[in-house]
């Protein structure tokens, strides 16, 4: 009984809840003809843990009927109207949550007893809780409903112009629909394809659009509903980001698009679209760390100052939005603003991984300040396993181990690091190969540096300076300046 969905979805209630799940089961509209308050105070025993030994089905059939043979089949049935009558409990209280799908049921009702004004009035209010919440996918979708509702009640009494008037309303917010979840999909395609192996080409999704003509359509809609406009244009260069991550100028204008919108989206889409153009500025910077690195930073300041960093309905900063604070402040050198930074924000990360996240940041901070010891005493305490961090950790390692001179400690590392990125079935041959990348050019650095010949320091140069989403390039290239000036290793 401990692992039946019946106890597991008792140990989702609140004390409150459970409380309250009592009056439910009690009240003769939910009954079903079964008296299940002896169930439900047994099981009350035993909330919310339910761990005790005596949570048992047939110790249960024994305190709700005392003197009868265990009988398994009622028992079964017992537990399952209680589980049956649970679930509705929740989507009472979803609805109660939820005063759009409150207002739109009534209205139904209304419209199906052709009580017209009272309909008018209700569906007007369903309305008014979807402008609550701010534009956002949903909006269009739930927007949509609303003139079908409508639709259909002008159309049961006879009204025609109401009729048609709320079918062309309604034909535009279906297809404003549509096209945003077109291209959020796609978009989010675009990024599974840019960190797995999965096959996403042949996809109806990818059909439809390559025959739309979006770019027309786009503007239709911004001539015809400005107010949209905007919004699925900053959709539509949001999926154009995610297919080359390029320095196209897309950035930017998505930028200023969610600039000029904020105030007017839901705070989902807030969130979202935020997430989304930080990691877009934060990839195209490694290409281009002059232009987009203080435009990341802009972008990292506003989220801070908007509270964007916590994700919807939770209350912990996203360990990526701080890892990228971090990374920008110190590839600008802003290195007081990050101190700052660690020391203030750290409170708002997991407990569970507070710490490591604080090891990790002060990794970087005093590598990047020079005190190579501290950086790698923080590198050799972190414990976790996040996707990218595990990256981040060896390479910074390796470059602390350089610094330092630590040869051996590179040179086994670097072995170690090349089996864990081979050996990795589910990151993308994309991904791969720009950490292979940096090794190769490492191996290279470090051959350089002990005189190793064969190694011709101005081949390496152009190298890394060709190289496409290198993994630290700026240290790359100052280590190689540092070899020209100190003329190491003579290569003839």
């Amino acid at each position: 009984m401990h692992n039946s969905k019946l106890i597991s979805l008792f140990k989702t209630f609140s004390k409150a809840e459970f409380k309250e799940f009592e009056k439910f089961v009690a009240s003769p509209f939910h009954s079903r003809g079964r008296n299940l308050m002896p169930l439900y105070k047994y099981l009350k025993e035993f909330h919310p843990e339910f761990t005790n030994k005596k949570l048992d089905i047939e110790y249960a059939f024994k305190t709700i009927y005392p003197g009868k043979a265990y009988n398994m089949l009622v028992m079964r049935k017992l537990t399952s109207e209680l589980e049956k009558m649970g679930e509705d409990y929740l989507v009472q209280i979803n609805m109660r949550n939820n005063n759009f799908d409150y207002y739109k049921r009534l209205s139904d009702e209304f419209k199906s007893r052709k009580m017209i004004k009272l309909f008018e009035t209700n569906i007007l209010k369903a309305t008014e809780e979807i402008r609550k919440i701010g534009i956002n996918n949903d909006y269009f979708k739930k927007t949509f409903e609303i003139f079908l509702v409508k639709e259909e009640a002008y159309f049961k009494i006879g009204d025609h112009s109401k009729t048609i008037e709320s079918l062309l309303a309604g034909s535009v917010y279906f297809i404003l629909y549509s096209l945003m979840e077109i291209t959020l999909q796609l978009r989010s395609i675009e990024l599974i394809k840019h960190y797995t192996k999965h096959d996403m080409n042949e996809l109806l999704v990818n059909v439809l659009f390559k025959n739309l003509e979006f770019d027309e359509i786009l503007k239709f809609i911004k001539v015809n509903f400005p107010e949209y406009g905007s919004i699925l244009e900053m959709q539509y260069y949001s999926l154009k980001i995610s297919t080359g991550y390029k320095d196209d100028g897309l950035i930017e204008k998505v930028w200023e698009l969610y600039i000029k919108n904020f105030k007017i989206i839901s705070s989902d889409s807030k969130y979202s679209y935020y997430y989304f153009i930080s990691g877009a500025s934060s990839v195209v910077s490694q290409n281009n760390p002059d232009k987009y690195n203080p435009i990341t930073f802009e972008i990292i300041k506003f989220g801070l100052k908007h509270k964007l960093y916590v994700p919807e309905n939770e209350n912990f900063m996203d360990p990526y939005f701080y890892r990228l604070g971090v990374n920008t402040g110190i590839d600008l050198k802003e290195y007081v603003w990050v101190k700052t930074f660690i020391d203030d924000y750290d409170i708002m990360l997991q407990p569970e991984n507070r710490d490591n996240m604080r090891f990790y940041a002060y990794m970087l901070y005093y590598f990047y300040k020079g005190n190579f010891e501290k950086s790698l005493s923080n590198a050799g305490k972190i414990k976790f396993d996040l996707f990218q961090f595990k990256y981040d950790i060896r390479v910074i390692t390796l470059m602390i181990y350089y610094e330092l001179d630590y040869i051996e400690e590179s040179i086994s590392l670097l072995d170690s690091f090349k089996h864990f990125i081979i050996e990795n079935k589910s990151v993308t041959d994309e991904r791969k190969n720009i950490y292979l990348n940096f090794i190769r050019i490492y191996d290279m650095l470090l051959k350089c540096k002990t005189g190793e010949k064969g190694i011709l320091i101005d081949r390496l140069k152009t190298d890394i300076t060709n190289s496409d989403y290198m993994v630290r390039k700026e240290w790359f290239i100052k280590k190689i300046e540092e070899l020209e000036i100190n003329k190491k290793p003579v290569n003839k």
